[in-house]
């Protein structure tokens, strides 16, 4: 059996061909990654996991430019600035931003590289980030990836930090373990110090100040670590800032960061995870439409340019008419002439031997002849008593023909057996169709022929139950 194609090749071309040029009219989607401690960041020196993290507990926002911070509004607000790789400009216009919409505002500051100090100096805070590196001597050898104790509230995080700097003034809240040693960027010569201090705090009128000397214990790589030291941490720092209340807003910073394709993505120092993402960017943006398709049709375009010029084009024209006239040439329907094979017909007539095939067994009768000789019935006492069969006034109006008995025995035999047929009631359980219908073509003929007509003759019972409707 051959297929029907119920869309035509042509029309399936043409909403392909719509399809592209409007995603080419989108443009290009937003392949672009974020890099460094940015909650835009899913790579490993991003913030993402720390963004998912506290949107479980508190209203979580992302700003991305001064018109984010602009929008902001609470009754506490806290805004995460964490190792920023941007100059902080524009610090007066955040704390700005952040005092017209909030009652009270927290500053987190995680930072190693003191990038962050103006956005401190601009609140007239004492703490500032050293930007140097704070280390411990354990067994005469300096390391530093010091343990490091913070307490917030009363409660204790015991954590390891990662080339931190050391926090100076405020209200010291977090302390290497150990003997520190403090090492200059531009100074070979350690210092060593009885208390290293990596954290401070401070509350200065509506701002309260946090500063943590390391970034790194906020990055997806120690809140995705199998460590729960990190995320015990974060979560308790804004519920510290938070002040326990869920009414509060946290604000993460994304403007103090860069925003490159995912080819330099690739080129930054990155783990196997993290090439997969940039991979996959990237491959977002070369199976775009208008990626390749703008090229695709210039150069299509300067191709049948050159074609079609003297002498070439002559050539093509040429073999362009013999191609289309071949195609129309296959196109034309053609058969040879086959000998038909041999038809064999069967006619079932209504004739003497079909009433001996149906009162002899030969054609089983069902539900369905009952069905078919109920219509009959309804539609003879539609048109000559004007009522239904299925209608109660149906015996008292035939009872005018027959007698009452006989008409309301006919009405309710006739109705039990219809809705047994259709399938409407499942009484009587057990149903003999054969004789059912035998009998009931009997008595409709009774019926009929007091009403002046007779079923066998004017409609051809034989014929119908034998099923040659």
């Amino acid at each position: 059996m051959k297929e029907v194609r119920l869309v035509p090749v042509a029309v399936v071309l043409a909403l392909v061909a719509v399809g592209l040029v409007a995603l080419v009219e989108k443009g290009v989607p937003g392949g672009a990654v974020a890099l460094g401690p940015s909650p835009l960041n899913p790579l490993s020196y991003g913030t993402r996991v720390l963004y998912e993290l506290v949107r479980s507990r508190y209203a979580t926002y992302i700003a991305t430019d001064l018109e984010d911070l602009a929008r902001v509004r609470g009754v506490r607000c806290v805004y995460v600035l964490v190792s920023p790789e941007r100059p902080v400009d524009r610090a007066g216009e955040i704390l700005s931003k952040l005092l017209s919409g909030c009652s009270e505002v927290a500053l987190l500051v995680a930072d190693e590289g003191g990038g962050s100090n103006s956005l401190l100096r601009v609140a007239c805070s004492s703490i500032s980030v050293a930007g140097n590196r704070v280390g411990v001597v354990s067994g005469g050898v300096l390391s530093l990836y010091p343990g490091a104790s913070i307490t917030l509230g009363g409660r204790e995080y015991r954590i390891t930090l990662d080339l931190a700097s050391e926090v100076l003034g405020g209200s010291p809240v977090g302390y290497v373990e150990g003997l520190a040693v403090v090492v200059d960027v531009n100074s070979t010569e350690p210092v060593y110090r009885s208390t290293g201090v990596v954290a401070s705090e401070e509350v200065l009128g509506r701002v309260r100040v946090l500063v943590i000397g390391d970034g790194s214990v906020l990055l997806n790589q120690a809140l995705a670590s199998n460590r729960t030291e990190y995320k015990d941490l974060a979560l308790g720092i804004f519920d510290y800032l938070c002040g326990g209340s869920y009414n509060c807003t946290v604000v993460l910073d994304s403007i103090h960061y860069p925003i490159v394709s995912p080819l330099e993505a690739l080129r930054a120092p990155l783990g196997p995870t993290d090439y997969i993402y940039a991979t996959i960017a990237l491959l977002v943006i070369l199976i775009h439409p208008a990626t390749w398709l703008p090229p695709l049709l210039r150069w299509l375009d300067t191709a049948f340019g050159y074609l079609l010029r003297p002498p070439l084009g002559y050539a093509t024209v040429s073999i362009a008419s013999l191609y289309l006239a071949f195609s129309l040439s296959r196109s034309y329907p053609y058969r040879r002439d086959t000998p038909l094979s041999e038809q064999v017909e069967e006619e079932l007539y209504v004739a003497a031997d079909v009433r001996r095939a149906i009162l002899g067994g030969a054609v089983k009768l069902g539900p369905r002849d009952f069905v078919n000789l109920y219509n009959i019935v309804d539609e003879v006492s539609a048109r000559v008593l004007g009522v239904r069969l299925s209608s109660r006034e149906f015996p008292g109006v035939l009872g005018e023909y027959l007698s009452r008995d006989l008409a309301q025995g006919y009405w309710e035999m006739m109705n039990r057996y219809y809705r047994r047929a259709t399938g409407a009631s499942r009484r009587p359980l057990v149903v003999r169709w054969r004789r059912v219908v035998l009998g009931a073509i009997e008595a409709s003929e009774a019926v009929l022929n007091a009403l002046g007509t007779s079923l066998e003759a004017t409609y051809g019972a034989e014929y119908l139950l034998a099923r040659g409707t």
